[in-house]
């Protein structure tokens, strides 16, 4: 999870939190507001950061949970706009039809 091949490769665990981070990103930033699960991973999932700034990987454990608790809040937040529970919700049903399949194929 966290050896590297090189100092320029990430590790699979990175990959899996940036995962997260993106879906994450995108459900806040699109939809709902919300702030990041954990804060402090943000930086280092981040592909905007060059992979020598990024930091070291946290434990399975933390990214087991960083996962876990975006998945719960996709879920939830496709969840509200499928049942018309949003602001405004024509508008987030186009988002919340793209969002899934932006994140999949992310």
């Amino acid at each position: 999870m966290t050896w590297r091949p090189h100092e320029d490769s990430s590790a699979i665990g990175r990959h899996l939190g940036h995962q997260a981070h993106v879906a994450h990103f995108m459900i806040r930033n699109l939809t709902a507001a919300e702030p990041s699960p954990d804060p402090e991973l943000d930086g280092l999932m981040n592909s905007a950061n060059p992979e020598k700034f990024r930091g070291a990987l946290p434990t399975v454990e933390r990214l087991t949970a960083f996962r876990d608790t975006v998945a719960e809040r996709v879920h939830a937040r496709i969840g509200d706009i499928a049942a018309g529970n949003v602001g405004a919700p024509s508008q987030l049903t186009v988002v919340g039809t793209h969002l899934p399949i932006a994140l999949i194929n992310h």
